[in-house]
């Protein structure tokens, strides 16, 4: 996919938004001792001039501010990019990069806005000063409320919970809805079952009026695909993939053709093994009930925005 279907994938270019303000003492009673007194960065989004161009904040921060120490995921370097601010809608996305062999392929985050005025977090990123700081200001320039916030854990592959022990350090009010059980993530509502019956009724009750779900099982993976309602956002973490030249190597390119996945979004081969048949048409079922226009993957490519359904509809036909 070129640069341009990730503009099309954010909505546009974003809306503009006031100066950033200085960093505040929001929350910093909530942090960590190592890193409570770490300069917040003001949280911007991509220039409309520039709509390829990677965020940073304005003022550059040391590299160790960019790292999370507890980390045993590569890299350890772990810069944090704001790639999608829909202010009216209430979705913000940050990537921080993640190594898959020799691919970095990205990992996603997505802050979902919840009509009582709390947020939802999907696929918590390694918690790294800087991540953590753009997340509080986010929370402060939006007015989001923290009596009503959530870690969404959506897989059992630890690049989507690793560092939930410290978000919980960070902010204690937000509570935990996980697809997995976990060593490290302590879960005040865990999903039971699969498929599309019963996921729903799992779900907290102030989640609902915002939120759809979904659990995919295969052999390999367990997942929690997400549709954020305000913002006819599909949410997916492992089980779809958009393999395309941006994400691939000489070797890789190669691979993914022969296994019929490259340049398009699907579910790779192999999360597919053990799908049981009847759960997989359920879900496909629901999901296809559901408003969205958009995807946003955990990794590799975006799907651009307005082919959301249609992608979905072809690249999980598997499961029909």
């Amino acid at each position: 996919m070129s640069s341009s279907n990730r503009l099309k994938a954010a909505g546009g270019a974003p809306s503009s938004s006031s100066s950033p303000t200085p960093s505040s003492r929001l929350l910093s009673s909530s942090l960590p001792s190592s890193i409570s007194q770490k300069k917040a960065s003001p949280v911007t989004s991509r220039p409309p001039s520039t709509p390829t161009k990677k965020l940073r904040p304005p003022v550059p921060l040391p590299e160790q501010d960019q790292i999370y120490a507890r980390s045993l995921l590569p890299p350890k370097h772990k810069p944090t990019t704001l790639i999608i601010s829909d202010e009216k809608r209430g979705l913000w996305v940050f990537e921080q990069p993640f190594v898959l062999g020799v691919v970095d392929v990205k990992n996603r985050m997505s802050v979902l806005r919840l009509s009582n005025g709390g947020f939802a977090i999907y696929s918590p990123l390694a918690a790294t000063p800087e991540c953590i700081a753009m997340l509080q200001n986010l929370i402060k320039d939006e007015k989001l409320s923290l009596k009503s916030a959530w870690f969404l854990v959506p897989s059992s592959f630890p690049e989507h919970h690793e560092s939930l022990i410290t978000w919980r350090e960070v902010f204690p009010e937000a509570r935990v809805v996980s697809v997995h059980p976990r060593i490290n993530v302590i879960a005040e509502h865990l999903f039971e079952g699969s498929g599309a019956g019963g996921a729903g009724e799992q779900l907290p009750v102030e989640l609902r009026e915002d939120l759809g779900v979904g659990v995919l099982q295969t052999l390999l993976l367990r997942e929690l695909i997400v549709c954020h309602k305000p913002s006819r956002t599909l949410l997916v973490s492992d089980s779809g993939f958009y393999i395309n030249e941006e994400y691939s190597t000489s070797l890789t390119k190669g691979m993914t053709k022969l296994q019929g996945i490259y340049d398009r979004f699907v579910t790779p081969p192999f999360f597919r093994l053990g799908t049981d048949r009847k759960e997989g048409r359920a879900l496909y079922g629901k999901i296809k009930e559901w408003e969205f226009d958009k995807i946003v993957t955990c990794h590799a490519e975006l799907v651009p925005e307005g082919e959301g359904k249609e992608a979905f509809v072809e690249g999980y036909k598997h499961l029909a």
